[in-house]
Parts: structure tokens; sequence; C-alpha cells
């Protein structure tokens, strides 16, 4: 059968529902599209593709875009290869393989493509190689993680002096935080959103796109930990989840509350570990470092490495439009 590069969305639906602990973040992304397309206001052009070698999946990209680009909702888009294929020489196979693919799509439609490839080795040179000949741009993120494979006691040690004192303190000050996960009540969702308008000041989501995320909790796709002061919710963490991995997403925290203590540690270090709980492998914070950022920006990247010592490098290609 050898190489094939597979365009049917059933196709890839039917990989990333049936295998999701060989695409873990493929994974992810797909329970996130119904939540992105309620922001975007439209369906999107799918542009995802599969890879198989003699039928078995080797390979995964997920895009749908706004435009014509390869790209997920006019960010990144991501081509995640299994974490079941050690083999060398079927990497390279399977690399050749994606990039006729990247290379004949950039031709034909014209638009630009942005993406990451993860996991990232020497297995990818010859792609790497490719990207670079059709002009690709390449830069790296420096994405914050948490092994959850580690035991408990190295997971606390891995974490920031300050922030086990925050962590501390919130649970003196605020008590045991409520993990929703599943049916959520709607009083703790609309007081969710209220917090959130209430934090930023104003309105920054579309109602679909909060009804996405209701509906992502309801299913499974997402958690939920929030924080109360005398029966007011002050603050609360909203996480994606994948059968592999929990993703940071959101989070809304009452600023005027930290001189009692800060509030937005310990939501998120619940979410950890009930990640944990649920057997998964991985939380993905985020950015750890953001080197030409706003201080905001620099700020929240420092919040969030400062939950663990590992930073992964993510890189990303961007091949320009063709002339």
């Amino acid at each position: 059968m050898g190489v094939e590069v597979l365009t049917s969305w059933s196709d890839v639906e039917a990989v990333v529902s049936g295998h999701a602990e060989l695409f873990p973040r493929s994974a992810l992304r797909y329970s996130q599209i119904p939540y992105y397309q309620a922001i975007a206001r439209v369906d999107g052009v799918n542009r995802s593709f599969l890879v198989v070698e003699n039928g078995k999946p080797q390979a995964l990209a997920i895009s749908i875009s706004t435009t014509d680009s390869f790209t997920f909702f006019d960010t990144p888009s991501l081509i995640e290869f299994s974490y079941s294929n050690h083999d060398s020489g079927s990497r390279a196979i399977v690399t050749r393989a994606i990039a006729k693919h990247i290379s004949t799509s950039n031709r034909a439609d014209g638009e630009s493509h942005k993406f990451s490839l993860l996991p990232f080795g020497s297995p990818v040179d010859a792609l790497v190689r490719k990207l670079l000949e059709l002009g690709a741009i390449h830069s790296v993120r420096y994405e914050a993680s948490v092994d959850l494979r580690q035991d408990r006691e190295s997971l606390w040690k891995s974490i920031r002096s300050g922030h086990k004192q925050s962590i501390t303190k919130g649970r003196q000050a605020f008590g045991e935080v409520e993990m929703h996960f599943g049916a959520v009540p709607e009083s703790v969702f609309s007081s969710f959103q209220a917090l959130h308008l209430a934090v930023s000041g104003r309105v920054t989501r579309h109602a679909d796109s909060w009804e996405q995320m209701k509906v992502a909790l309801e299913a499974g796709h997402a958690s939920l930990a929030t924080v109360r002061l005398q029966g007011e919710m002050v603050g609360a963490t909203f996480c994606w989840v994948s059968a592999g991995m929990f993703s940071y997403g959101t989070g809304a925290y009452r600023r005027d509350l930290f001189t009692i203590a800060p509030i937005s540690h310990l939501p998120l270090f619940t979410s950890i570990e009930f990640a944990k709980e649920r057997n998964r492998q991985l939380f993905v914070l985020g950015d750890g470092f953001v080197p030409i950022g706003t201080q905001k920006e620099q700020n929240i990247a420092s919040f969030k490495r400062g939950f663990t010592k590992q930073i992964d490098l993510v890189h990303v290609f961007e091949i320009p439009s063709a002339e």
C-alpha cells in the first residue's frame, strides 16, 4: 500500500476520534473547532489531511481557515507525527509525502501557509529542507508544559517557590476549589461569564463562543475550576481537554482581592492535579517565554512557567503566498 495522503475529513475524524493517544494535540484541536467557528462566525475552509503508511496513521494535520491558507483559524496549524512511530526510515518517507503535499497545495492556491511541527527532531530534516526551499520563514515558540507522568512529589518540586506559597495562601483564604467536568450547573457557568465580563471590563467573546465552551464542558472536552469567597465566585480557570492532555484556555480572577491572597495560582494548580487524576500525560500551559511581547504578555508567560521546569521548542514555519 505504501504511503498515502488522505484529504477526506471523514478519514481525519476517524483517526482523531479512534486514535487520540497517537495524536493528543490534534485531538485537542479537533474538540476546539466549534468554539473557533463560533468566534470566526464562519465554518472555515477545511484543508486537513492524514498520512498513512501501509494503512497505519503516521501523521495528521487539522487545518480549518477563514481563507484558503493552511492555518487554523488564522493561527499556526499543526502537523503532528504519530507518537508510536520511532522508525527513522518510516518517518523520513512520511515527511517526504508531507513535503510534496504542501509544496503542491502551496503552488495551487497561492495562499500563505503557517503551521507547527510536533514532535520535532532529526526525522523531519527532509521536510524542513523542503520547506526552506519553498521559502518558509522559521520561528520558534517556547511552550511551557507539565509532564503528568511524574509523581506528585516531583510535580510539586518543579513549581516555583513563590507559586507554592501563593497556592497555600489561596487554599487558606478561599478553601477548596470546585472542579466542573461534564455536567455544569447553569448558575456556575453564568457566574463564570459574569466574572469574566467584570474582570475584562468589556465583552471579549461572542455569545456563541460561550455556548460552545459550555457544550465542551458538558461533553468532557473542557474543565472549569472555580474559587469562591463568601459564596461569590472570585476566580475561575477554564481548560481544554482531550484523551491525552489538558491545555490552559482562559481564566478570570478578581485582582482587587489579591491583597487577601493570589487567586489565580490555586485553580490552575488544581486543574493540573485534576488532569493527572484523569490519567492525562501532558498539561500545556502556553507560552513560557515571549521575548518580544508586551510587558503584560511577559508577565503572563512568567506566571505560566512558574508551574514547571519544562519548556519545549515549538517550531513554526510560514510559507509566504505565491506571487
